[in-house]
């Protein structure tokens, strides 16, 4: 997965990655997982067009350097000039992105600069949260200097800590009843509360237990649900994916010139726009090779894999492998 002009080089020696599926697949560190993305040509010589797209780790964004899958990380205009577009992004969070003219056209080759911000080796944009913000993006399609301009500004909003990643249709998923409310002042810094949950009139069935259980039945006919969180008279809608079928996942991952309990993994869907991230906090001794593996698992709702390995968990500026690919059976 390209992140600007030049491959990205990881900065360590990785030794091994491992996958075990349902069936455990044992992959030593002589049989890495190959496999490369197809990039298609970049860059032509024809005039662009006045199209703007953000891609990267923003909410529902992904690094595919396509207008295809992005339309909601398209920019809008009122006047074919000015563009913007805007995200709501959670507290405590990184976020890096990229701000591409006419990428169906010309890739990764012609790129905005955001300034006043820090860039990651990759030339990607950098954005830390310590609350939950509305970012704006906008632009000037006549300006030749090609800058981006940030405004961020503080919004009400309850913040979770665990909340599913997805439910799986016919069975049931705990609901995070516990969260932090912020008020949407400058100086909030977030108070613990606790929430309640609805679904709107409109959802069939799905039910909502008095516990905070959300019950999707089989018969359920969409791939998200959402639900209405409320804690006194603010409400904010929760959305949480609906899968036919989950695949339990564990990886493996040793590397000789750092910690790697203190890496974690990339999953990106390599069909589509999908991606999780597996934390390495469990560890296994390999006594025939004589290494401790770090070691995570997860759940994953697609099956045509990418990989990535983060030297430092949570960032994409202290190094990582090459992409992986790997099609769970």
């Amino acid at each position: 997965m390209k992140r600007g002009n030049e491959t990205r080089k990881a900065k360590n020696r990785i030794l091994g990655l491992v996958l075990a599926l349902a069936m455990v697949v044992t992959l030593l560190p002589g049989s890495l997982l190959t496999g490369i993305l197809a990039r298609g040509e970049e860059g032509t010589t024809s005039e662009a067009k006045n199209v703007f797209v953000a891609v990267g780790t923003l909410p529902g964004a992904n690094w595919n350097p396509k207008t295809t899958g992005n339309e909601d990380n398209t920019f809008t205009s009122t006047d074919n000039k000015t563009y913007s577009i805007s995200y709501n992004l959670e507290a405590n969070k990184e976020y890096q992105f990229k701000v591409l003219q006419d990428p169906d056209a010309k890739g990764w080759n012609l790129g905005w600069n955001v300034e006043g911000y820090v860039k990651s080796s990759d030339g990607n944009t950098i954005i830390k949260t310590d609350k939950p913000v509305k970012l704006t993006l906008s632009l000037d399609a006549t300006d030749t200097a090609k800058k981006v301009t940030v405004k961020t500004e503080a919004i009400k909003s309850l913040v979770f800590d665990s909340q599913p990643a997805q439910v799986v249709a016919g069975k049931d998923v705990a609901l995070d009843t516990t969260a932090t409310y912020y008020d949407g002042t400058e100086t909030d810094k977030g108070t613990a509360v606790t929430v309640s949950y609805s679904l709107p009139d409109t959802v069939k069935n799905a039910s909502i237990s008095s516990d905070g259980k959300l019950a999707v039945e089989k018969s359920y006919d969409g791939d998200s649900i959402t639900v209405i969180a409320a804690y006194g008279d603010y409400t904010q809608k929760v959305t949480i994916p609906v899968v036919a079928k989950t695949y339990n996942v564990t990886i493996y991952f040793y590397a000789q010139d750092f910690d790697a309990t203190k890496s974690d993994i990339y999953f990106f869907d390599k069909d589509g726009n999908k991606n999780a991230v597996a934390s390495l906090t469990d560890t296994e001794k390999d006594e025939s090779n004589r290494i401790t593996w770090a070691k995570g698992t997860i759940k994953l709702p697609f099956n045509n894999l990418g990989i990535i390995a983060r030297t430092v968990a949570g960032t994409w500026d202290k190094g990582q492998d090459k992409d992986r690919i790997f099609t769970i059976p």
